[in-house]
């Protein structure tokens, strides 16, 4: 069953937040009972402070990446503007009213003018695809 695992020390900070396909072997592997000759184990925190597990289940990955950022945001506060840039969606827009239109990256989709003739395209994955979108030739080759 996929899901979101939170490990908690005894003074209930979070030492560990992932998403995961399977909970119960994750759990398993985390607390260090698996087999022992089985390599999935060596990561485990059975020497450490873990204190509580905390689960939560799923049912796609769109839903565990949003459970995994809400849970980031509450217990990991210094860490999730770093966080987010990792999943920061990039468009490309053109406003069709400048004397000379040009598509650019951004990550703010909107027009500056909410009147104005233009266009926006994305989302894309990163700024470097947004960029190469916005390249003369690959945009020719698109079309």
């Amino acid at each position: 069953m996929p899901g979101l695992l939170a490990i908690e020390n005894r003074d209930g900070q979070t030492i560990h937040l992932a998403t995961t396909a399977n909970l119960r072997r994750h759990a398993i592997e985390k607390l260090g009972l698996g087999d022992a000759t089985d390599s999935s184990t060596r990561n485990t925190l059975e020497n450490s402070a873990a204190h509580r597990f905390l689960a939560v289940t799923v049912g796609s990955r769109f839903e565990a990446d949003w459970a995994y950022l809400q849970c980031t945001r509450h217990r990991l506060a210094s860490t999730y503007r770093s966080l987010l840039d990792r999943w920061q969606s990039w468009f490309v827009r053109c406003d069709a009213g400048q004397d000379f239109p040009q598509w650019v990256k951004t990550t703010h989709p909107q027009l500056v003018d909410a009147d104005a003739a233009g266009a926006v395209a994305g989302p894309f994955p990163d700024k470097h695809a947004a960029a190469r979108y916005t390249n003369r030739d690959y945009v020719s080759r698109v079309r």
